[in-house]
C-alpha cells in the first residue's frame, strides 16, 4: 500500500537530512558550472553539471513528499491514524469501483433487453 511506502520514507528520512542533500546539489552544481566554464567543449563536466542539476530536483520532490507525509500524518494525529485512515479510504475506493462494475453490467443488460424489445417490435 501507497500509505505504508509513506511511511517507511518519513521514518528513513528528516527535512534536516533532505536540506542537507539539497545544499549538497547545490555545491555540486556550482563546481560542475565552473568546469563547464573554464572549457565549454568539455562533455564530461557537461554531464556532470546535467546529473547534479537533476539530483537537485530529486532530492527537491523529495522534501516536498516528506512534508506533505509529514502534514498528513500530523493531520490524522498519528502513523497508525493515518495507515488506517488510508486503509479505510482503499476499502472504500474498492467498494465503489465494485458499485461502478455492478452498475455498469446492469445498464449492459438493460442496454441488451431493450434492443431486444426494439428487434421485437421491427
Amino acid at each position: 500500500m501507497a500509505a505504508e511506502a509513506n511511511v517507511n520514507f518519513y521514518r528513513t528520512h528528516t527535512s534536516d537530512s533532505i536540506n542537507k542533500e539539497i545544499s549538497d546539489s547545490q555545491n555540486e552544481i556550482s563546481e560542475a558550472q565552473e568546469e563547464v566554464n573554464k572549457n565549454l567543449d568539455d562533455y564530461q563536466a557537461q554531464q556532470k553539471l546535467e546529473n547534479a542539476k537533476d539530483s537537485l530536483a530529486d532530492f527537491q520532490n523529495q522534501l516536498k513528499m516528506y512534508d506533505q507525509i509529514s502534514s498528513d500524518i500530523n493531520i490524522s494525529g498519528n502513523v497508525d491514524n493515518y495507515l488506517n485512515n488510508a486503509k479505510s479510504k482503499v476499502d472504500e475506493y474498492n467498494k465503489l469501483k465494485a458499485e461502478e462494475k455492478n452498475l455498469s453490467n446492469q445498464i449492459d443488460e438493460l442496454q441488451q433487453k431493450q434492443a431486444a424489445v426494439l428487434n421485437s417490435l421491427s
